[in-house]
């Protein structure tokens, strides 16, 4: 079990995008430094799982669209020699930089099914397969990474988009009770942000929120029937597309009895 902090020696490059990852997505230490291992905590179990599912979705297009029957005992193969063509240690960048990993209670589940699977898997030590992670992490562009660090949350907005149900959570240090309608992703804006846009239930404002103060969101069992000139108001607040965290507006409540008689 790995529980005690190791060392994971990285390019240089690759650890200046994490320390500007902690402070653009709100990781940070009291004296105002990135607080690398409490977001490598949370970051390196979705990079687990995203990585999980890559390999399986090597194995069902080599079965179902190459109709290898042995598919499954060749895809942990071909994912291996993916991760030593693209995301191993880069030829140009030199190790020269390296931190401190220590997993918390949150991950330690994660850690240990790298330990126990992942590197006899993929025959790597330890550091190796971590670095693996990070440099698949770093070319990304902002906003995925953000998605990836902030993948549980994705998953509950998807959730709630799926099921019309009201979703409760802090932001920057205020509780919201909304109707989620989307996300609104990086590339629609100049900073990468991913902001959700969502009704606030309680004083009927259509606000955004960046994904990065989201915390702790749950979906609750009630849910909110819009009109339609409800639903309008947020699709013209979308299409404005200048959106920032602080941008809210007030729509009115229609009446849902008084909009079924006009229809």
């Amino acid at each position: 079990m790995i529980s005690e902090k190791t060392k994971i020696r990285i390019s240089s490059i690759v650890l200046l995008i994490i320390n500007n990852d902690c402070q653009a997505f709100g990781f940070i230490s009291k004296d105002n430094s990135p607080n690398r291992n409490g977001f490598l905590n949370k970051l390196i179990p979705n990079l687990l799982n995203a990585r999980k599912e890559r390999r399986n979705k090597i194995e069902h297009v080599l079965h179902k669209d190459f109709g290898r029957k042995d598919s499954e005992a060749i895809y942990e193969a071909v994912n291996t020699v993916i991760d030593q063509v693209y995301f191993e240690d880069e030829e140009t960048e030199k190790l020269n930089s390296s931190f401190w990993l220590r997993p918390d209670k949150s991950s330690i589940k994660a850690f240990d099914e790298i330990e126990e699977s992942e590197l006899k898997i993929t025959y790597q030590d330890y550091s190796s397969y971590i670095r693996g992670l990070l440099n698949e992490y770093s070319r990304f562009p902002m906003y995925k990474r953000q998605v990836l660090a902030f993948s549980e949350e994705c998953d509950i907005c998807r959730k709630a988009f799926e099921t019309n149900q009201i979703m409760l959570f802090r932001y920057k240090g205020v509780r919201y009770r909304v109707h989620f309608y989307t996300i609104l992703y990086g590339f629609l804006s100049t900073d990468e942000t991913n902001y959700i846009i969502a009704l606030n239930t309680k004083t009927w404002e259509i606000r955004s929120f960046d994904l990065s103060f989201m915390e702790n969101p749950t979906l609750i069992k009630e849910k909110l029937k819009m009109s339609y000139l409800e639903t309008k108001a947020i699709q013209a607040y979308v299409e404005q597309y200048n959106f920032s965290d602080n941008h809210i507006e007030k729509i009115k409540k229609e009446d849902d009895k008084n909009e079924d008689k006009k229809k």
